[in-house]
């Protein structure tokens, strides 16, 4: 069965830095954070759109997810995790910074169905990691 991503953007929300290589305002063509009810619809109609019986998967991607406070991590995870447990989803992912998860934190994701967090490690480096002020 072919996997496919059901995107919701969240540009830089919860990053603590701009980094120079970023702009996920421009890759992305959004602003702002979406509620839960255009979480809910965007997994929707993603989902009717399929010809086929598809592996979804909701991916929080555009910002630091875990940096964000956990109000607004659980308002967004809410309607991802009432479409996995409807079985209209099969998993839920994010991308956030290696210095934003905690044991609480991840704790939180495993209670929404989180099932893969993408970690963004640019460089080892941290002189690289200066001069991009990645923090």
């Amino acid at each position: 069965m072919q996997t496919s991503i059901i995107p919701i953007f969240i540009p830089h929300i919860g990053c603590p830095h701009r980094c120079v290589f970023c702009n996920q305002w421009q890759i992305t063509g959004h602003q702002g954070l979406p509620s839960p009810d255009e979480v809910r619809r965007l997994i929707a109609s993603y989902t009717a759109s399929a010809r086929t019986p598809r592996h979804w998967e909701v991916a929080f991607y555009g910002g630091s997810f875990t940096a964000m406070p956990g109000e607004v991590q659980e308002g967004l995870l809410q309607p991802a995790y009432e479409a996995l447990e409807a079985g209209t989803i099969a998993a839920i992912r994010c991308s956030t910074r290696p210095d934003c998860i905690t044991p609480e934190i991840l704790q939180r994701l495993q209670q929404y169905g989180m099932t893969c967090v993408e970690l963004g490690v640019q460089s080892m480096d941290d002189t690289v990691l200066e001069q991009a002020r990645r923090g």
